[in-house]
């Protein structure tokens, strides 16, 4: 159900990134911050309010991140931090292909 709620307010699919994957962390907030619009969108909807299958607490939690200037600001650090690591090691990752 959150899929679908989701597709409604983004074009862009969320990835799925296995947790083997080089640098998957890195990867998924960089998805995070392309869908920020279509997630905080999502969560403020009426649709995400009624949606009460799961557990409301989680649910609010999540609401509470994604609405949050200073969680968005700790994403948006940790990309800048690490992208110039993550960069570089795809250059050589690649250079010794």
């Amino acid at each position: 159900m959150r899929l679908v709620i989701f597709q409604r307010y983004s074009p862009l699919k969320l990835l799925s990134v296995s947790d083997t994957r080089f640098a998957s962390i890195i990867v998924m907030l960089k998805r995070f911050k392309l869908i920020k619009r279509a997630l905080q969108a999502m969560v403020i909807s009426d649709e995400w309010a009624s949606y009460r299958e799961d557990d409301m607490g989680k649910a609010n939690f999540v609401k509470e991140k994604l609405v949050s200037d200073d969680w968005w600001d700790k994403v948006a650090y940790i990309i800048d931090f690490t992208m110039p690591i993550y960069d570089m090691l795809i250059v050589i990752k690649v250079s010794s292909l």
